[in-house]
């Protein structure tokens, strides 16, 4: 029987030695997190992060003019949750939630920054950072002002490109409409035209959850932004 296939890693895990990320788990503590239940909190103090092993999670702020979370980034295997909160009393800029069952490992920010000290990557924690501002600031710009279903398209393609490559089912969204409605910030009306208008085209599969049903065609109109 042939075995299967690697599974290529991710996020911080990919720019770094396997034995690195492997001290990292061992020296961290592993926790476990439902559906919906909060990893880390907005406005806490930042003396740890997380390292993500299985699942996704959406990073979100709360609204300071009482218009609700809105949604930051979407992060999977590999990445590191909580990062910039590390220096000193520095307080959580915001919420990470778990949208499916989630494992994480828990590391104090100072035995992390010794452990990348010794093994000499921390350039490379230093590139994580910076290729995740980035991303975050060219996705901003390149989605103001652009049709609510291509933004739609777009994030549904990035919940898939996220799973877990053994997820038992990773074209199911993880997400209500509701919740897609606050993280674009669109109307409940609108998101249910939208995956109406999906289902038509045949994007999606009838019936809930949602599931990518041609990710082929969501991979086009996710980039017809």
């Amino acid at each position: 029987m042939s075995s299967p296939p690697a599974v290529q890693p991710r996020g911080f895990r990919a720019l770094v030695p396997a034995p690195v990320w492997r001290e990292l788990v061992r020296s961290a503590t592993r926790r476990e997190f439902r559906p919906n239940e909060s990893l880390l909190v907005q406005d806490a103090p930042g003396t740890s992060l997380l390292l993500l092993e299985s699942g996704r999670v959406r990073v979100v702020r709360e609204g300071r003019d009482g218009r609700g979370r809105v949604l930051v980034a979407l992060r999977g295997p590999g990445d590191l949750l909580g990062e910039l909160a590390g220096h000193g009393d520095r307080r959580r800029v915001a919420s990470v939630l778990a949208l499916e069952p989630c494992v994480a490992h828990s590391i104090a920010y100072e035995a992390f920054r010794r452990l990348l000290r010794r093994h000499a990557v921390e350039q490379q924690f230093d590139a994580y950072i910076v290729a995740k501002m980035d991303e975050f600031a060219e996705r901003s710009a390149d989605l103001a002002g652009v049709r609510p279903l291509y933004r739609v398209a777009d994030l549904f393609l990035q919940l898939v490109r996220l799973a877990d490559p053994w997820h038992p089912e990773p074209l199911r969204i993880p997400l209500s409409q509701v919740a897609v409605a606050e993280a674009l910030g669109l109307s409940r009306r609108a998101v249910a035209q939208i995956v109406a208008d999906l289902r038509g085209q045949g994007v999606l599969t009838d019936g809930d959850p949602v599931e990518v049903a041609d990710v082929g065609r969501l991979h086009v109109l996710a980039h017809a932004l």
